[in-house]
Order: structure tokens, then sequence, then C-alpha cells
């Protein structure tokens, strides 16, 4: 990643033939794998990382609150969260 005029941008995408991509703790993993260069190459600390709300996501989360590596706060998207609400509504009026 790099910062481009304030904002976050994805300069580089693993290798992730013959990996189980959607797999929690392959995601983990990334997240891992990504932080600490981060950190070096922008020059401050990476605190958080917000997601959607999928159960592979919730997995990875519960795993890096637990990893003693990584010291960083990882939560859902609340729009995402307001959209997935939005559609059960929907759904309950038809």
């Amino acid at each position: 990643m790099t910062a481009v005029n304030s904002l976050m941008c994805v300069t580089q995408v693993p290798d992730s033939y013959g990996r189980d991509i959607w797999k929690g703790a392959y995601l983990q993993e990334l997240a891992k794998l990504y932080t600490n260069p981060t950190e070096h190459q922008i020059k401050c600390r990476v605190g958080s990382f917000v997601t959607d709300n999928v159960s592979n996501m919730r997995k990875m989360s519960h795993n890096l609150a637990g990893d003693s590596d990584v010291d960083v706060i990882v939560y859902g998207c609340s729009m995402h969260y307001l959209n997935l609400i939005s559609k059960d509504v929907e759904r309950s009026r038809e």
C-alpha cells in the first residue's frame, strides 16, 4: 500500500495461487504480512482494519484479536450493516 494524496492505494497483490483465499486464517496472514511494511513505508502506525461483515472477515477479526504479533482493531463497516438491514426490511415488506 502507498499513500497518494492522503489516500491509501494497493500497490502490490500477493500470489494466492493454490491458497484458500476465502479462509479467515489466510486473511489473517495477509493482514499481518502487510501491516509492518505499510507502517515503515508510510511512516505511520496501522491501528485498524475495516472489513465487510461476512463470516471469513469475522473469523479473521477474531483471530487477529488473539494474535500477540499484531496490535490492531478490526471491525465491520457500519454502512455495510445498514445496507444488510435495509435489504432484510425490504424483503419483509414483500
